[in-house]
């Protein structure tokens, strides 16, 4: 989804593309552990008792990812509606 919405409306270059699949890769390992958490919860049974789900951190961490590669493509504004280059690009041409 992330993917489809980004490539349709920017021109991405090659290392662009890597920087955005980073960026896509992390928000389904976060999708993954938001199931996680939904499913067994914030906390979970550990051998010393209650302790929070693994799963939180990760979720966590794979967010933040996704952020700094989207910040770093220059993507924390709205979609464009026609295709063009990443607000980054602008002036490297």
């Amino acid at each position: 989804m992330l993917w489809r919405a980004v490539t349709r409306s920017y021109e991405l270059e090659d290392h662009d593309l890597a920087i955005l699949a980073a960026a896509c890769e992390a928000a389904d390992r976060a999708a993954a552990a938001r199931v996680e958490i939904d499913r067994d919860g914030i906390t979970i049974e550990g051998r010393y008792g209650r302790r929070a789900n693994p799963a939180i951190q990760i979720e966590r961490d794979s967010r933040l990812s996704m952020l700094k590669a989207l910040r770093e493509l220059g993507l924390n504004a709205e979609p464009a509606a026609e295709p063009r280059p990443l607000p980054a690009q602008r002036g490297r041409r």
